[in-house]
């Protein structure tokens, strides 16, 4: 409520005039994409949904040009599509004047990873356990016979497996970080006795 009172010269006081004035804050229109998250940006699957938070509640929300459902601060973008390799999904939140964006990189990666056992050689007898080999660089984790194999820095990996004597399947199992899965076998005699 706002009152204003004139003087003239003399100081004589005018009628005062009182008017109300509704206050409105300004929210700055802000996007921000939470889901998929950092880390879970490569993926084996055509299509993903894509979540996050906008400032405005009744602002315009598209995800790669598709609409997106807001509900309350969150929207949410269902079947975003995705083609090989990396694509660039954008946000876009409008309300009037406004229009602001965000952006991230997706990767679709339905490949599976690769994998060589270096030793032991297939259909070798040996008396040793260890198996080694190498696996692609986008790895997320090894398992030889069901157990979890060190990587190594570059990729490489080593296992020490429980064998028994005799014949024995080795079967090296990697998972990337897409979820895309390979695996690999060798058969080796293992022989304990052997010089």
């Amino acid at each position: 409520n706002i009152t204003v009172i004139a003087k003239d010269a003399v100081d004589n006081p005018s009628i005062p005039i009182s008017t109300t004035i509704a206050y409105q804050p300004t929210t700055v229109l802000s996007i921000d994409i939470t889901s998929p998250p950092e880390g879970a940006r490569r993926v084996n699957t055509p299509t993903i949904t894509v979540s996050g938070t906008v400032s405005d509640s009744t602002a315009t929300v598209t995800v790669k040009s598709l609409p997106a459902q807001v509900v309350g601060n969150t929207f949410t973008a269902n079947n975003i599509p995705l083609t090989a390799g990396t694509n660039t999904i954008t946000a876009r939140a409008v309300k009037g004047t406004s229009n602001v964006t965000d952006t991230i990189n997706v990767i679709l990666d339905q490949d599976p990873p690769s994998i060589s056992i270096y030793t032991p050689d297939a259909n070798a007898t040996t008396r040793s356990n260890i198996v080694y080999g190498k696996v692609s660089d986008d790895i997320q984790s090894v398992t030889v016979n069901g157990t979890a194999a060190e990587i190594l820095s570059d990729f490489r990996f080593i296992a020490r497996p429980t064998l028994t004597e005799g014949t024995n399947t080795i079967t090296v199992q990697a998972q990337d970080q897409a979820a895309n899965t390979n695996q690999a076998s060798v058969n080796i005699t293992y022989n304990t006795q052997t010089p």
